[in-house]
C-alpha cells in the first residue's frame, strides 16, 4: 500500500465528493439518484494483482442500492478496471482508442488514471 495514499485518505476524498454529490442531489441539480466511487491502490499493478486486491476504497451516495436506476457500483468498478488496464481515462479509450476495449467492457466515460492513481465513478452526469 502507498505510504501516502492509504485507505483513510481515499475514504476522506470520496466522502468529500459524496458531500458535493449529496448537495447537488438536494438541489435537484442532477438527473441520477446515486453515485458510486472506486479508488484503486496505486501500488497494485495490473497483471500482478487481481482487481479485487487493487481496490483501496469504494463508497456510494444517494438512494439505497435497491432504488438505483442502474448498477452504478458495477459500472464504477468496470470503468476503474479499464483505466487500470490501459493507464488511460475511459473517455480517451472511448473516443480515441476503442481498439483497446476487451469483449464485454463498458463503453462509458467515468474512469480516470492520473499519475498511477485510478478512480472509477458512476452515477453522475457526463458534464461533471
Amino acid at each position: 500500500m502507498s505510504a501516502i495514499l492509504d485507505r483513510d485518505m481515499a475514504e476522506k476524498a470520496v466522502r468529500i465528493t459524496g458531500m458535493a454529490f449529496t448537495g447537488m442531489l438536494g438541489e435537484n441539480f442532477l438527473n441520477r439518484n446515486a453515485l458510486h466511487v472506486v479508488v484503486l491502490d496505486p501500488t497494485r499493478c495490473y497483471g500482478s494483482n487481481t482487481f479485487a486486491q487493487a481496490i483501496l476504497y469504494e463508497g456510494s451516495f444517494g438512494e439505497s442500492r435497491k432504488k438505483w436506476e442502474r448498477p452504478f457500483d458495477e459500472f464504477a468498478r468496470d470503468k476503474a478496471l479499464i483505466s487500470w488496464r490501459t493507464g488511460m481515462d475511459t473517455h480517451l479509450v472511448q473516443q480515441r482508442f476503442p481498439h483497446l476495449y476487451n469483449e464485454g467492457d463498458i463503453t462509458f466515460g467515468g474512469g480516470v488514471s492520473r499519475d498511477g492513481i485510478v478512480v472509477g465513478v458512476s452515477g453522475r452526469p457526463m458534464v461533471f
